[in-house]
């Protein structure tokens, strides 16, 4: 894959709003029933119950590694225009 970004690299536009379902859907599949998700968050998180906090401070854990892993490898975090953001599609390089 890196050698393909190098040759191609300034070629490709790629913006994917909802990089949690590349991760679950093509990584982690075992998370994609409920039941396995509450399993993942008691026996390997270590909690009790799944409510909102807990969602919400596991999203904020992974979105302050992202972050970090980007800055500690120079590479760029770009988000969706302004007019793009919350559309399926919008203008040419900007469709999810």
């Amino acid at each position: 894959m890196d050698v393909f970004i190098q040759l191609f690299g300034n070629l490709l536009v790629f913006v994917y709003h909802c990089f949690d379902r590349i991760v679950i859907h093509g990584y982690l599949s075992a998370l994609s029933r409920p039941e396995q998700v509450v399993h993942f968050f008691r026996q390997v998180v270590g909690v009790a119950a799944v409510d909102k906090e807990v969602l919400s401070r596991r999203t904020a854990d992974y979105q302050n590694w992202v972050e970090a892993y980007a800055h500690n490898h120079g590479l760029p975090i770009n988000g969706p225009r302004r007019e793009c953001a919350r559309k399926t599609t919008c203008c040419p390089g900007c469709a999810a």
